[in-house]
């Protein structure tokens, strides 16, 4: 488990009231996920499960980005910018994404996100796999880019979204990419409302 003092891709927050918020903290890539922020998601929620101050935490991204995630970030550079410490902790298999998932779904404690700007592929799919209540701005709108990007639909989308909208809605959103504005997620049951930004 990452410290809370080592985080650089999110920030940790946790309030007297009791809540716990984790902000996806990477606005120069509009919060996009790399292998290090999987691991520090795993272990930010490790730290909100374990402290029994925290009854309900909060995921959003940082708002200079104006998204909560544009999805999965995939670059060579990434290498370079890991300790030594970070790459023991990797794995080719991609154990980290699949443990924030895992983590989400079965999370004993409400998880409440706030969708700000886009939320792109795992950037939206993560939070359809376990978060109990999602709120999206606006400006908020969601997309599930990976067959026009030759990709596999990641994060159990090709799974959940039938479940959410049936087999036909659900196809035609992933073949053809479609982006899916703040109302017609609310409208589509994929938020629980929209509110005004900030």
């Amino acid at each position: 488990m990452i410290a809370i003092e080592d985080f650089k891709d999110i920030k940790y927050e946790k309030e007297e009231n009791g809540i716990g918020t984790i902000t996806i903290n990477r606005p120069e890539r509009r919060n996009a996920l790399s292998p290090i922020t999987f691991l520090e998601l795993e272990s930010a929620f490790d730290h909100m499960e374990q402290d029994d101050d925290i009854k309900v935490v909060v995921i959003t991204g940082n708002q200079d980005g104006n998204a909560f995630s544009s999805g999965a970030y995939v670059s060579p550079k990434i290498m370079s910018e890991m300790t030594p410490e970070i790459r023991k902790l990797l794995d080719p298999t991609d154990k980290s994404s699949k443990n924030v998932a895992r983590k989400i779904f079965d999370f004993p404690k409400p998880i409440v996100a706030a969708v700000n700007g886009l939320a792109i592929g795992g950037g939206i799919t993560m939070l359809l796999i376990g978060a109990d209540l999602i709120y999206a701005s606006e400006n908020a709108y969601l997309g599930f880019y990976f067959v026009q990007n030759a990709f596999m639909s990641e994060f159990a989308s090709s799974f959940l979204l039938p479940l959410y909208l049936g087999f036909q809605r659900a196809k035609e959103i992933m073949y053809y990419g479609k982006k899916i504005e703040a109302k017609e997620a609310f409208e589509l049951g994929l938020v629980n409302k929209v509110l005004p930004l900030n």
